[in-house]
């Protein structure tokens, strides 16, 4: 009998290998806030793992339906955005790791949505579990380095801001799984624990002082207002003043926060007597620079650099930064108009996905996952990027991935 793609591997160690995929990804994201290099190594192995598979993956390709082609395609782009780049020789090094990020990937989330399927658990619940093990880490962990250890910023091992971007995407993604109970099985238990959680996951954000993630929660909360009003047609007073308190929370400690103090001085030095000081003062001079180089050639950029090497060696204090501070901005400046047209792309495809399996209560704790992370890290991309950092870029395109063959898996129902 003609071998056929299923039979291509053998059964025993193919069960192997997408069991070893799902386990060494896991631990990876688990790791990627305090072991950075344990993270790669685990997140290595796992592609490893998802490239023994692929041979028997390849049906699960071919079946795949709309929202994961269209997901492969802009990771096409980006592969021909960072080929012709390297061909061209306008890139450093890391144009090669970002060409191989999202090939890499593909094997890797295939072998995942095998492994999730097999085992019969949907990918929004292996994702709220993964947060919230990974929150009963992150949470201690951050009130030690502040309150105990005295470091200015909870951090992790690893950047403040990347460390903020990765305590933001799984404290959100627990506010999604509770706020969907309150509405599954409404009670005052439920509301509780949902303000309890918001009130836990706000105040650890504000030890990371990452004003970026702490200002995304804000539309988080309002949205779970706006779902709550459009879901009930007699509206419980205990969802809305609860998240109203959540909310007002926020607010409170943005007002009384000397970093959100310091960002409104260093605004006003900026505007009014043209300093860039600080780190609000900084990104509008990177900002600034960037928009004029930017103009010097829109349409193909400057080449895959860093923000210090294509910058004009006479500004010196902005030197130091590698990026320019916001997502869209970064690439244009890189890639030219295709950089920007990729992110939206990859963003805005999660959003109008999620939107429509949470409308359509298809699978309405992935749409709201979905929703969630293209919304909140757009927002952290705002003065911040996370596609050249490997933990973030990683933990999105895979989340991404899986939950487009699982959406289209429901599709074909």
């Amino acid at each position: 009998m003609a071998l056929t793609s299923a039979s291509i591997v053998p059964k025993g160690l193919d069960k192997f290998a997408i069991t070893a995929c799902a386990l060494t990804f896991a631990g990876g994201v688990l790791a990627s806030a305090f072991i950075p290099v344990l993270a790669a190594i685990l997140t290595v192995l796992s592609i490893v793992f998802g490239l023994i598979a692929l041979p028997n993956s390849v049906d699960s390709l071919r079946r795949s339906g709309r929202a994961f082609k269209i997901f492969l395609a802009s990771g096409g782009l980006l592969t021909l955005l960072m080929a012709g780049n390297i061909l061209a020789r306008r890139s450093s090094d890391k144009g090669y790791e970002m060409l191989l990020h999202f090939a890499l990937l593909v094997p890797l989330i295939l072998a995942l949505n095998r492994y999730l399927s097999g085992v019969k658990i949907p990918a929004w619940r292996a994702l709220f579990t993964l947060s919230a093990v990974q929150m009963m880490i992150m949470i201690p962990a951050s009130f030690i380095q502040v309150y105990y250890l005295e470091v200015g910023r909870a951090h992790g091992a690893i950047n403040a801001n990347v460390f903020a971007h990765l305590l933001g995407a799984h404290s959100g993604l627990i506010s999604v799984w509770l706020f969907l109970t309150t509405l599954k099985r409404p009670s005052l238990g439920a509301n509780l624990r949902l303000l309890a959680w918001q009130i836990l996951a706000i105040s650890t954000l504000f030890l990371t002082g990452t004003r970026g993630v702490i200002i995304a929660f804000a539309p988080l909360i309002v949205g779970f207002i706006v779902i709550d009003i459009w879901q009930r047609r007699k509206v419980a007073w205990q969802p809305l003043l609860f998240s109203v308190v959540a909310l007002s929370y926020l607010m409170a400690l943005v007002f009384v926060s000397d970093r959100f103090a310091l960002s409104a001085a260093e605004l006003n030095l900026a505007l009014a007597e043209g300093q860039n000081v600080g780190s609000i003062g900084r990104r509008l001079g990177i900002w600034a620079e960037s928009w004029r180089l930017i103009k010097e050639n829109p349409l193909l950029g400057h080449g895959y650099f860093a923000f210090s090497d294509i910058i004009s060696p006479e500004l010196t204090s902005l030197q130091l930064h590698p990026h320019a501070h916001n997502q869209i901005l970064n690439y244009w400046l890189m890639l030219g108009m295709a950089g920007p047209v990729f992110i939206l792309w990859f963003m805005g495809q999660a959003m109008v996905v999620g939107l429509k399996q949470f409308l359509d209560k298809m699978a309405p704790e992935a749409g709201l996952a979905l929703v969630w992370l293209s919304g909140g890290f757009f927002v952290f991309g705002l003065t911040d990027i996370f596609m050249a950092h490997t933990n973030a870029a990683v933990y999105l395109t895979v989340v991404f991935g899986v939950f487009y063959l699982q959406a289209d898996q429901q599709a074909r129902r």
